[in-house]
C-alpha cells in the first residue's frame, strides 16, 4: 500500500485540529490555495502552491511560476485563516528590506503598501466581497527575478 505524504486542504483554507491529525497520521507537508514558491522560512503545514488550471493554463502563467522565487517575510498578521476585520489589518516583516513589494488583492485593485519602519509592510486594501480574501504581494530581487508572497483568508461578511 502507499502512504500518503502530502495533502492539500480542502478550499485550501486550513484549520489548527486538521494540522494536528495529518502530524498524528505521518503527513509531512500540506498545501492551501495560496498563490507563491515555498520557503524554508514557511510553515510545511500551510505552504502555498500556484494554481495552473484553468484561467491559469497558459505557457506565459507556467513560464512566471516556474521561475518565480519567494518574497521572504516572516510575522504575517493576521496568523489565522479568516479575517476578523474586513477590510484586514494585514502585515508582515520583510527579511530583505530592499525588497518593497507591491500588492493586489482579488478586489482587482492594487494595495497601499506602508513601509511602518524598514522592514516591516502594512497592506491597506478596500473591503473584500465574497467568502475570499487574496492578497498577493510581488517584487524583484537583485537579478531582476519574481519575488512572490501570498496570503489567502476567509471573509466573515
Amino acid at each position: 500500500s502507499i502512504e500518503p505524504i502530502s495533502y492539500q486542504y480542502k478550499l485550501g483554507i486550513w484549520s489548527q485540529e486538521e494540522i494536528k491529525i495529518l502530524k498524528e497520521n505521518n503527513i509531512k507537508i500540506a498545501f492551501g490555495d495560496r498563490s507563491g514558491p515555498v520557503s524554508l522560512n514557511m510553515d510545511i503545514y500551510k505552504l502555498p502552491r500556484f494554481n495552473i488550471s484553468g484561467k491559469f493554463s497558459n505557457i506565459e502563467r507556467l513560464k512566471t511560476v516556474l521561475d518565480a522565487l519567494p518574497l521572504e517575510v516572516i510575522n504575517i498578521l493576521p496568523d489565522n485563516n479568516t479575517l476578523g476585520n474586513n477590510p484586514p489589518l494585514y502585515g508582515f516583516t520583510l527579511l530583505n528590506k530592499n525588497q518593497i513589494p507591491n500588492c493586489y488583492t482579488n478586489n482587482n485593485n492594487q494595495a497601499e503598501v506602508i513601509i511602518v519602519n524598514n522592514s516591516r509592510i502594512e497592506v491597506r486594501t478596500t473591503k473584500f466581497n465574497g467568502a475570499k480574501a487574496r492578497i498577493n504581494c510581488i517584487s524583484k530581487d537583485a537579478n531582476n527575478r519574481l519575488l512572490w508572497h501570498g496570503s489567502l483568508y476567509w471573509v466573515n461578511n
